[in-house]
């Protein structure tokens, strides 16, 4: 077994002028789970720098199963996000007292390193891979005839496509939790107004809601974007004017647009949204214009005391972004711990939520909750 394949590598440190605006990358990889976005702003919080991922212990007997980390560390603008991960991933590994030897790949975004580095991990012995992180990357993988071992991909591919049956999807895929919200809310005959920021990654979130919500028979009275002011104080007239004949309203929106949309949806019809809309680190001050948003998030944030999230160490310095993929990264670990000693991969009480496999695809149920003055109360039937 190749020596090197048993060491998580440190990322070459850069100086401060070489990092690359990723903010916008890391929000459009959690609103969609879509690393191929843009950016489109600068950073405004500091991310984590890529010396940070943390070097693996020795397992405590020389049979432990290797889990190789296939991440892109070497691609400027996923870097932060696949610290983060690989933190979150070693972190769950030292809670599980090394039940696994973790071995983390850097790649960067090419497809052509990708396959190359799975292809060293599979001949070094891995029992299990974790990767790849972007959406490219698992579509190579996918279509590229290397699946030799158990796999779990950490995104959706770009294109439907076969998945290969040792090939599992996990991720932040916020269109599910849309479907999620659909599928819950949804009866026959309902009626669902969609409201919905003017961007590519708000549109596909309203249209994983709007198509689940028609499927199982509810009906959408109308689809809106709002930008500007004009189109805000329109939009108030609009719901005004369905009134009564609205069940609910979904919003599509980012934390910063939401705040500015939500006092233009009135409170007699309740207001849905995912955690797109959601920014942990907000005060209750910052959140008052929420209040009355019934909203989704994870369970890192929402039950930071429940005994299954409580267990892991809280990364320091790191942003709310990031945090998400630290927390990722934890339940990454637990799914491939599971794998690699051959138990089962279901029912998992994840950080991240409530893990189902279900053909072939990790589904996590995240938390129901709702601001009440600004503050997020859980909503009932939560774990």
């Amino acid at each position: 077994m190749p020596r090197a394949l048993l060491l998580v590598h440190s990322h070459s440190a850069r100086s401060r002028r070489d990092r690359r605006p990723w903010r916008a990358v890391v929000v459009s990889l959690l609103s969609s789970f879509a690393f191929c976005a843009a950016a489109q702003e600068p950073a405004s919080t500091p991310g984590v720098p890529p010396t940070a991922v943390p070097q693996t212990q020795a397992p405590q007997t020389p049979s432990a199963p290797i889990a190789a980390l296939l991440l892109p560390l070497d691609a400027p603008e996923f870097a932060p996000a696949a610290n983060a991960l690989a933190q979150g991933f070693v972190a769950a590994q030292r809670v599980a007292r090394n039940s696994l030897l973790v071995a983390t790949l850097h790649t960067d975004a090419s497809p052509q390193r990708i396959l190359a580095e799975y292809d060293r991990a599979v001949a070094g012995g891995a029992a299990v891979v974790v990767g790849p992180l972007t959406r490219s990357g698992v579509t190579a993988l996918a279509t590229g005839d290397r699946i030799r071992v158990p796999t779990v991909a950490l995104n959706q591919p770009d294109e439907a496509v076969k998945m290969p049956p040792s090939m599992l999807l996990f991720g932040l895929n916020v269109e599910a939790e849309a479907r999620m919200l659909a599928r819950i809310e949804v009866s026959p005959e309902r009626v669902a107004l969609i409201v919905a920021q003017p961007n590519a990654i708000a549109r596909r979130i309203a249209a994983a809601f709007r198509d689940e919500w028609s499927n199982l028979g509810g009906w959408v009275s109308d689809s809106i974007e709002v930008g500007t002011l004009d189109e805000l104080d329109a939009l108030r007239k609009r719901v005004n004017e369905y009134g009564g004949e609205m069940d609910m309203i979904f919003l599509a929106a980012e934390h910063r647009a939401a705040r500015r949309i939500r006092p233009y949806l009135g409170a007699q019809v309740p207001v849905y949204s995912t955690s797109m809309a959601v920014d942990p680190r907000a005060t209750p001050d910052q959140n008052f214009d929420l209040s009355g948003l019934h909203f989704t998030d994870m369970p890192w944030f929402l039950q930071p005391d429940h005994p299954a999230v409580k267990l892991y160490p809280r990364p320091k310095g790191m942003s709310a972004e990031l945090e998400r993929f630290y927390a990722l990264g934890i339940d990454a670990y637990r799914v491939a711990e599971a794998i690699a000693l051959g138990k089962p991969v279901t029912n998992l009480d994840g950080v991240t939520g409530a893990l189902t496999l279900h053909d072939g695809v990790i589904e996590r149920m995240p938390i129901e909750a709702m601001y009440q003055d600004g503050i997020p109360v859980l909503e009932r039937g939560n774990r």
